[in-house]
């Protein structure tokens, strides 16, 4: 295959085009539907690139739309939402970005200059990075790049992998490594990034057409459960423990009639991120279910952690098993407390509970969490009630 020196115009889709030039990307996240990325280039360097990525019931919103100039960011615009629903604004004049919040109103520090771009929600923007890869020599090269979308300098290091043959026509391959993160990209012909696979957070950005580059690594393995079933999702449905209380979960299973093994994550964390994982599995053949643990968001009674969480786990486990569409097998996944709950469960030994898979869970509420051989862990729930989480160190109080 030739490879062409291009310019940064030609990789902003060829300015000179008399037509406006406009890429979409489909956006998959947890194995399910996660959005759309659409990016247009106008034949006077007017752009923008809109992405919407839908994760559970969590809706994040990013526009970025701005000028060119001999393949040059001049000017910009970029505004996006995070979880919370703040929305930050990021404009670039005159080489200086200013950022402004609802809490922030300033210039950020340094200037942007001649850099490639990196894009994090917005793809496109990384194929001039990639356009400054020296693609003959096969080794991981750091590249400084600005971000866009976060107003920010970056310099990830990309890794060419070769060419990629699909029904559509070749690729180019590249590895992107950041300090928490691995992004593979691949480009067309017309060096347009066609892919943007983020394993490690189930994320990918595709062009329509080029699925031949996603082949699933789990197809090489026949034992395996392959994703055949299409998907249908249950939000809010109910049960109730043997003493009457309500407990909410949404169950994702395969879209035919038949009976499946179930797989439980009891969570106290809001059960929203965890539904993502889904359609990963019901296309495969299960069960998934979520549920949010007693007292916490929909599900009622009192939030006292691990205090209902045997006979909870127990009562959940039977119920999922007699279900119409449950071959009366149970497993369990989750992490910490989502863990946890996974050996109060086992402890009542539930008869559908055939395996637990828990994960980072503390082993002795007296020797790890939330107490440290003895000592109150006293940094442990400072820093969980920082991140968010519900504060762990409630759950000995008078005990």
């Amino acid at each position: 295959m030739r490879f062409f020196a291009i310019s940064l115009s030609l990789v902003f889709l060829c300015l000179s085009s008399a037509n406006a030039e406009t890429t979409r990307m489909a956006v998959k996240f947890g194995g399910g539907p996660g959005g759309e990325n659409t990016y247009t280039v106008n034949p006077d360097g007017t752009f923008i690139s809109t992405t919407k990525l839908i994760l559970g019931t969590i809706t994040l919103n990013s526009v970025i739309t701005g000028k060119m100039e001999g393949g040059r960011i001049t000017e910009y615009r970029c505004e996006s939402n995070d979880p919370s629903g703040e929305v930050a604004v990021l404009t670039l004049a005159n080489g200086k970005i200013h950022v402004k919040t609802s809490k922030i109103d300033t210039d950020a520090p340094g200037t942007v200059g001649s850099e490639p771009y990196f894009g994090n929600l917005h793809p496109q923007f990384t194929a001039s990075a990639l356009a400054s890869v020296d693609i003959t020599n096969k080794v991981a090269q750091p590249i400084k790049c600005f971000c866009p979308d976060a107003g920010a300098m970056l310099t990830p290091k990309f890794t060419p992998k070769g060419v990629k043959t699909t029904p559509i026509g070749p690729a180019r391959i590249y590895q992107a490594n950041l300090p928490t993160v691995e992004i593979t990209y691949a480009l067309d012909s017309s060096n347009r990034v066609v892919m943007m696979d983020v394993p490690a957070q189930r994320l990918r950005f595709l062009v329509p057409g080029w699925e031949g580059l996603t082949n699933d690594p789990l197809a090489a393995f026949p034992e395996l459960s392959q994703p055949t079933f299409k998907v249908k999702i249950e939000r809010a449905v109910t049960m109730k423990t043997r003493d009457g209380v309500k407990l909410v979960q949404d169950v994702i299973r395969p879209d035919a009639p038949g009976k499946y093994p179930t797989i439980l994550e009891r969570t106290p964390y809001g059960r929203d991120s965890a539904t993502v994982e889904g359609p990963f599995y019901a296309s495969r053949g299960y069960v998934f279910i979520v549920q949010d643990c007693r007292g916490r968001n929909d599900s009622d009674g009192n939030w006292d952690p691990f205090m209902a969480e045997r006979k909870d786990g127990y009562d959940t486990v039977q119920w999922a098993a007699s279900q119409p569409w449950s071959d009366g097998s149970v497993g369990m996944i989750g992490g910490s407390y989502g863990g946890l709950v996974q050996w109060a469960a086992a402890v009542e030994a539930p008869p559908a509970l055939k395996c637990i898979v828990p994960q980072v869970s503390p082993p002795d509420a007296m020797l790890n969490i939330p107490y440290d051989n003895g000592v109150f862990f006293l940094y442990g729930a400072v820093w969980r009630a920082n991140i968010g989480n519900m504060v762990l160190v409630i759950m000995m109080q008078s005990r």
